[in-house]
């Protein structure tokens, strides 16, 4: 299952008006998203969707975002890019 940090990060993330915000809403719009990890929402992102590459690009921006938030607070480890 998905780091529910990552996933409570991201549904806070749905009113910023830049990519980061537009990943968020898509993501937390579809229902079958909700418990997969970081590298679980790529694979379904790319099988079920066909995502532009400005997706994929903004779900690793999302991903590089919260690891600094998370790096900022002194929480341990870093979830990798998704690139």
């Amino acid at each position: 299952m998905a780091s529910p940090s990552f996933q409570r990060w991201l549904r806070q993330q749905v009113c910023r008006d830049d990519a980061v915000g537009d990943i968020a809403r898509d993501i937390c719009a579809d229902r079958c998203l909700a418990a997969r990890t970081v590298r679980g929402i790529l694979a379904h992102m790319q099988t079920h969707h066909s995502p532009c590459p400005a997706a994929v690009e903004a779900l690793d921006q999302a991903v590089r975002t919260w690891n600094a938030t998370r790096r900022h607070r002194g929480e341990d480890h870093d979830h990798h890019s998704v690139l």
